[in-house]
């Protein structure tokens, strides 16, 4: 496995990528040209001795707009859809499984080192005509056997690790989920001691308790259980930590 971290992906795709990338997905160009608008004419002002300099912006989608992850996810799924389609992925159920991709976050999956340097550097090949840069030290590798030949991007050697944090889950080479419920339970005690002085209230209704308990406080607590392959010892360890 791969674990993809793009440098300041957000601020860096080109928008023409995205507009580009829309209309290969069949977006209508009414649409298209509306979104163009609001990226037409973009500047941004600094103050430098008190005198105003003003910058355009060419690249990059808006911070904070609801719409801006799904135009980068659509240049992001451009780049993929270049990318030969063939069987270096992994088989899931008779499915070959190359990556998983939610918004920046990516893994590139393999059976071979080689396989998986290929895929690395076509991926990087296709991002970097967007002005997507693959940040090489917070791009890491995991693998279930001794990597003889480590992963390179840019002439740089991906850290091969034994742990990553990928969406908020520790994925480990070793089926073993005792840290993630360790996290879990870190996590669940967290939200306690947000609710605190509430949940411990002598004047709130237990109902109230009981709905900020089911709402905030279990939620962090099974965060990605569906994925744990739990004991019956773990399972207890949980039950007695609610």
């Amino acid at each position: 496995m791969l674990f993809i971290d793009f440098e300041k992906a957000f601020d860096s795709v080109e928008a023409n990528a995205i507009w580009s990338a829309k209309q290969e997905q069949g977006v209508h160009a009414e649409l298209i040209n509306l979104l163009r608008n609001i990226y037409t004419d973009a500047a941004s002002e600094v103050c430098v001795n008190d005198e105003r300099v003003e910058i355009d912006i060419h690249r990059g989608v808006r911070q904070g707009d609801t719409i801006s992850p799904k135009l980068f996810t659509a240049c992001l799924e451009q780049i993929f859809r270049r990318l030969p389609c063939d069987d270096r992925g992994i088989n899931i159920n008779g499915q070959c499984l190359s990556n998983l991709c939610f918004a920046d976050d990516i893994v590139l999956f393999a059976k071979t080192a080689d396989k998986l340097q290929q895929m690395a550097s076509e991926l990087n090949d296709e991002a970097s005509r967007v002005s997507l840069k693959i940040n090489s030290s917070k791009t890491k590798t995991m693998s279930t056997t001794p990597l003889l030949n480590p992963i390179h991007l840019d002439d740089s050697e991906i850290e091969a690790v034994d742990n990553y944090s990928y969406l908020g889950q520790l994925v480990t080479i070793v089926r073993d989920h005792t840290r993630e419920i360790r996290r879990r339970k870190q996590a669940g005690w967290a939200v306690f001691h947000q609710y605190r002085n509430f949940l411990t209230s002598r004047t709130v209704d237990m109902k109230y308790k009981r709905r900020i308990f089911n709402q905030c406080i279990i939620p962090a607590m099974q965060y990605g259980s569906e994925c744990w392959a739990l004991t019956k010892k773990k399972r207890d360890i949980m039950k007695a930590a609610q």
